[in-house]
């Protein structure tokens, strides 16, 4: 079955055409879910809402454009809902502090680090210094438009990548240290 047909068979609410639309994209949702989450429950729950809104909404998508940018796009949109929902259970003393510990003393500090270091990297960021980093860098929006989606002020927008780049360096200054010993 070609995929148009698939995309036919969801529009038409047929559960083996919505099976296999999930499995062809469940691999590239958990990656995009992942690094807007905390953990796994969380990716898996972002994604599971992604999907939902997919087959609910699927007669909105144009056949003649890529699924893989709207399905992005919704995923990106349930991330920045989920975060929203869960911030209040977001403890952001916590990450003051954490922040605070951190020296800046490895501002300079370059890693040759693979994709998967990386992502490592930015899943121990807290998760407004992650969201920003990953709008902006990523999916490469304005501050504007990261504040207006957040619900937050540019300044704000501004700060957090800042400090998430702050961040990263010391981290990755840290394991460049711990290699050399």
């Amino acid at each position: 079955m070609d995929f148009n047909q698939i995309i036919l068979g969801c529009r038409r609410k047929d559960r083996s055409c919505q099976k296999q639309l999930y499995d062809l994209h469940y691999a590239y949702g958990i990656k995009i879910a992942l690094s807007y989450s905390n953990n796994i429950d969380d990716a898996s729950e972002v994604l599971n809402d992604a999907f939902f809104d997919v087959f609910e909404k699927i007669d909105q998508y144009d056949i003649n454009h890529s699924f893989t940018s709207w399905f992005r796009i919704i995923v990106i949109r349930k991330a920045i809902n989920y975060y929203h929902k869960n911030i209040k259970y977001y403890n952001a003393e916590k990450s003051q502090e954490l922040f605070d510990s951190l020296d800046t003393q490895g501002d300079n500090a370059i890693c040759d680090i693979d994709a998967e270091e990386l992502l490592n990297f930015v899943n121990q960021l807290p998760p407004a210094y992650r969201m920003v980093l990953n709008l902006y860098a990523i999916e490469g929006y304005s501050h504007q438009e990261i504040a207006k989606m957040l619900t937050i002020s540019t300044g704000t927008s501004k700060s957090n990548l800042s400090k998430a780049r702050l961040f990263l360096k010391k981290l990755m200054s840290e394991i460049k240290i711990f290699t050399l010993f």
